[in-house]
């Protein structure tokens, strides 16, 4: 059996051909709107996206956080241990038994402290409390060493942890390129009765110091 197409029918079949062919080409159904536009503009992934900003990781920012980091190393010539356990739960601490005039004291290789303008560091004051402290800085070379000024610290509360922050400015060290190293002092020669030091950091002028 012969179909025979009339024109007429014929002219129609091809024309719907020719619309599905082309349809399939751009990858759409009949009766879908016309595609958007790609743009050159992209969204990263979540994360990737911008965030709460983190905590300074300059080398040196942190000094003392359950354990000395950031390439700061131990000096001190007052009885200590790095490591103390009884005061600081959860995490360590360094207990400090300071005879007159003796210090627990940290140095690094020559820092630049430029982009800071504060040290902060948690105390404690032991059983008794009563300790009068200084903090002193140090900078220069080997053979030109010299010490910033001493900054005397309130006389220390017992049985609680209060948050210090010294301005480096006031350590005589402000934007210095070549601090050595710092140290926490007795300086009435007296011999003190525990105390015990925590979470020691230096503080761009952004930052806030973190509470008691």
């Amino acid at each position: 059996m012969r179909i025979i197409l009339k024109p007429l029918g014929a002219v129609v079949v091809g024309s719907a051909m020719v619309i599905l062919a082309i349809m399939a080409v751009r990858g759409r159904q009949p009766g879908e709107s016309n595609p958007a536009v790609a743009t050159s503009s992209v969204t990263a992934p979540p994360s990737l996206s911008a965030g709460p900003k983190m905590a300074s990781a300059d080398p040196g920012a942190v000094v003392y956080d359950d354990a000395l980091k950031n390439g700061w190393g131990d000096f001190s010539w007052a009885k200590h241990d790095t490591a103390d356990t009884k005061r600081s739960a959860p995490g360590r601490c360094i207990r400090v038994e300071s005879k007159q005039f003796e210090a627990v004291a940290f140095n690094h290789a020559p820092l630049s402290v430029a982009p800071y303008d504060r040290i902060t560091f948690r105390i404690h004051g032991g059983d008794k409390g009563g300790q009068r402290l200084k903090v002193v800085a140090q900078y220069g070379s080997d053979k030109d060493v010299k010490n910033g000024t001493e900054h005397l610290l309130p006389t220390l509360a017992s049985d609680e942890w209060k948050t210090v922050t010294v301005t480096l400015e006031s350590l005589g060290i402000a934007g210095k390129n070549n601090v050595t190293s710092f140290w926490i002092q007795e300086g009435y020669g007296v011999t003190l009765t525990p105390y015990f030091v925590d979470d020691m950091r230096f503080l761009r002028p952004n930052e806030t110091a973190p509470d008691s």
